[in-house]
């Protein structure tokens, strides 16, 4: 077996047709369809037996990771409107580093600690959040 990179030319195809067949044979089978998103990775790396047969894929993204975004718990009413003004302050310069570091539109992660999500649930519903389940690996 070998590791093979997939590539993408300027046109957005693969610069291996044949090995890039093989991985819609592979996502077909394994996941019931095409994966046209692909080319979207930053790196697609395809596991090919000597027979030729991909059975295994693998892709990474980077993203911009936000593992801390405190604000304090408001007691009472101006402290709620301090905390939503602070918060709002985070979040837009944080847009704009991101957007600066060329992460317009790239999906960015950001914590939430689990006591907190209730209370955070409807800030981040408006921002179009979505829960995204993922473990923490050290290469």
């Amino acid at each position: 077996m070998r590791i093979i990179p997939l590539e993408w030319g300027p046109d957005g195809q693969c610069t291996n047709p044949e090995l890039f067949g093989k991985v819609m044979e592979f996502t077909e089978r394994e996941f019931g369809a095409r994966h046209a998103g692909l080319p979207g990775f930053k790196r697609v790396f395809a596991v090919q037996r000597d027979n030729g047969e991909v059975n295994a894929l693998t892709g990474i993204n980077l993203r911009f990771d936000v593992p801390m975004f405190h604000v304090a718990q408001p007691t009472g009413r101006p402290a709620q409107r301090d905390a939503l003004v602070a918060t709002d302050l985070c979040y837009a310069r944080l847009v704009s580093y991101i957007e600066d570091m060329g992460g317009k539109g790239v999906d960015t992660f950001v914590y939430v600690a689990p006591d907190a999500q209730g209370r955070w649930a409807k800030w981040l519903d408006g921002k179009g959040a979505k829960q995204a389940h993922r473990y923490v690996v050290i290469p």
